[in-house]
């Protein structure tokens, strides 16, 4: 073995990692089937015996037919409340080890497994993939049990190991802080990673690895970028390293990806565009091949598009040739409602298996919409919900509160919009906003009212602090003076709203995976849809991989 990848808590238990799957896909076509191995130590660490609650959480999520009914729901959310509090207390302990040295024995325990996991691969390289920033803390404090591994009694050839972290999350950071506070860090990989963990798998030199921030001789210094790798011709991500029964699902739900990047990429406020290298995306029958290897191999009937954004005609295309191949599959994609999401269009996206969609509708005032550069129209954007709740989509709507410049007039549009709109979607997000280094509204702050005070400090290493990409800000109109982000004052008055608009819904408070499976439930197929006479018989879901 070459090359270990893991990814660590905290994540939702829901999670099956993409990203893991991807690279190991990668690597196992261009390298060897036998040069990396994966391991998902979040849902490792969830599905212990030892965590207070798992076994409880197993039973529950083994009856697909009572999963959604109100008791189980409300013993499951009981039971994962218990759990994410054993990980509070872990996760302390993990930002007390990198502060202070100080090793907890929960924290102590859980690393040694992780560490005994790592040294039966006896691979070169240790690859820590990160998505959230939440899982900062437990992969940098892995890593540093890595380079003290007799410490907690493990082998002697661990502290060899080259550490390197990767993922979406490691643009929300900066690298150099995070090289300058852990001298048990070899790297750090910018942007997408397949060709970085291909050349760790071959065992090249850290000067040598596409992408990686680095130390050297005079300082920490960035290798070239990878160049961007062909989508179309990519190995089908490979699963076969995660335990699929273990994860808190009554059955199997895939992250997959038709696009990388966002082809509108035009969103002032958006920073989820800096770990990508440029709009690619496949095509619609590959990746049908693509959903139906996976109904085959895995057994899996639901998917959601991990995708920034697919437009209306891509997804009308996925849908279409899914509807031709009667593949019976129920599948999500974040969407920009704009002119394109025509009621027929979006009744043949239905056809093909689209059962929810996450409209990025941030507010309900046209000024912030063409502030934020979003283009879209508040007209539009009523219109289609109601045509694609008329289709039988299931619509969550995404909301963004205290853009630059809003306004009480703003906000009183937005709360509008919602009100009105009520009726057809079944649950919405309120975020407030947040400031990210690098995008326009970070790059021309003073233009759009806003002062910068200073970096967030995501977790400090020693004394050291390790600085956010999201940062502390204020606005100021006119002569006055800066006055604190309207973010929470403005999600404060949609919470008094709301109530008076009707009962939550269960949609509120299901994690994604959940929500895509209690649609496909409620919704159930569409009765002029095609039927196969003869379907696949797939590999039953405990049994597979």
């Amino acid at each position: 073995m070459s090359l270990t990848l893991v990814f660590p808590p905290r994540a939702s238990g829901t999670y099956i990692p993409l990203g893991l799957a991807t690279l190991a896909a990668w690597v196992r076509s261009a390298v060897g089937p036998k040069a990396v191995r994966c391991h998902d130590f979040n849902i490792g660490y969830r599905a212990l015996d030892s965590t207070p609650g798992s076994d409880g959480i197993r039973r529950l999520c083994a009856c697909s037919e009572t999963f959604f009914s109100d008791e189980t729901q409300a013993a499951l959310g009981a039971l994962l409340a218990q759990q994410e509090r054993s990980l509070d207390k872990l996760e302390a302990g993990a930002r007390g080890y990198l502060e202070e040295n100080a090793l907890s024995e929960e924290l102590a325990a859980v690393l040694r497994m992780q560490l005994e996991k790592i040294a039966q691969d006896g691979s070169q390289t240790l690859g820590i993939s990160l998505l959230y920033p939440s899982q900062l803390p437990f992969g940098l404090a892995l890593a540093k049990a890595v380079k003290q591994s007799e410490r907690f009694g493990g082998p002697a050839r661990l502290p060899g190991l080259r550490v390197i972290l990767g993922g979406a999350a490691m643009t929300a950071v900066e690298p150099e802080d995070i090289l300058g506070a852990c001298g048990f860090i070899d790297g750090v990989v910018l942007a997408e990673g397949e060709r970085a963990a291909e050349t760790l798998a071959r065992g090249a030199p850290l000067e040598a690895i596409p992408g990686l921030v680095r130390r050297g001789r005079d300082g920490i210094v960035r290798n070239p970028s990878p160049e961007p790798i062909d989508v179309s011709r990519a190995p089908l991500p490979d699963f076969s390293d995660l335990p699929l029964e273990a994860y808190h699902l009554p059955e199997p739900v895939l992250p997959v990806l038709f696009s990388r990047d966002c082809r509108w990429r035009r969103c002032r406020f958006c920073a989820h565009n800096f770990s990508h290298l440029g709009y690619r995306k496949k095509n619609p029958a590959a990746f049908a091949d693509e959903l139906e290897q996976y109904t085959k191999r895995y057994g899996v009937r639901h998917f959601y598009l991990a995708d920034q954004y697919v437009g209306p005609r891509d997804l009308a295309s996925i849908a279409a040739v899914l509807e031709a191949r009667r593949l019976e599959v129920h599948w999500h994609a974040m969407a920009r409602p704009t002119a394109g999401y025509t009621a027929k269009r979006l009744e043949a996206m239905r056809r093909g298996g689209l059962i929810w969609l996450s409209w990025g509708i941030e507010t309900g005032s046209q000024r912030l919409l063409e502030l934020c550069s979003k283009g879209t129209h508040v007209r539009a954007i009523r219109t289609i919900l109601e045509n694609a709740h008329a289709a039988g989509i299931s619509n969550l709507a995404m909301m963004i509160f205290g853009l630059p410049t809003s306004t009480d007039d703003d906000l009183h549009k937005t709360l509008d919009l919602l009100t009105d709109t009520f009726e057809w979607w079944d649950a919405s997000t309120a975020s407030a906003f947040a400031l990210f280094a690098g995008t326009p509204f970070a790059d021309r702050a003073d233009h759009f009212g806003l002062v910068i005070d200073e970096p967030e400090t995501a977790l400090r290493v020693g004394q050291l602090p390790i600085r956010s990409k999201r940062l502390r800000f204020r606005e100021k109109t006119g002569d006055a003076p800066p006055t604190m982000p309207r973010g929470a004052e403005e999600i404060a008055a949609w919470k008094r709203r709301k109530p008076w608009l009707g009962p939550e819904t269960i949609y509120e408070r299901l994690p994604a995976e959940h929500y895509l499976l209690l649609a496909s439930k409620q919704r159930g197929d569409c009765e002029d849809r095609p039927r196969d006479p003869d379907p696949p018989h797939p590999v039953p879901f405990r049994e597979a991989g």
